[in-house]
């Protein structure tokens, strides 16, 4: 397990964890070995709902059992939602979940 892991598994901060595109299965691994560890948000990237928004049922089930806040930009669906932009709207609920430290 890599160090920086193992560091945040000792933290009792917030896990934001932002995929702008790049791949979001390192982040569906931490939530399924750890799904009520911490507070969570994740901010999921994608071109579009039927080309590869993964793991769509996953997410739902997790944001229902309140273990997930879930932010899907959807950059050809939705007129451009990008992650970064999503980032600077919502910052108020970073912020609530981060007061102290969060590993980001």
């Amino acid at each position: 397990m890599h160090a920086y892991i193992r560091n945040i598994l000792k933290q009792k901060a917030a896990l934001i964890m932002v995929g702008p595109g790049t791949g979001v299965a390192p982040f569906r691994s931490l939530l399924q070995e750890y799904p009520d560890k911490w507070q969570k948000m994740l901010f999921f990237g994608c071109r579009g709902v039927d080309r590869d928004f993964y793991f769509e049922d996953e997410w739902e089930a997790l944001m229902s059992d309140g273990n997930l806040e879930f932010f899907a930009a959807i950059s050809r669906d939705s007129r451009g939602r990008l992650v970064y932009k999503m980032l600077s709207n919502i910052l108020t609920s970073i912020y609530r979940i981060t007061p102290c430290v969060a590993c980001i």
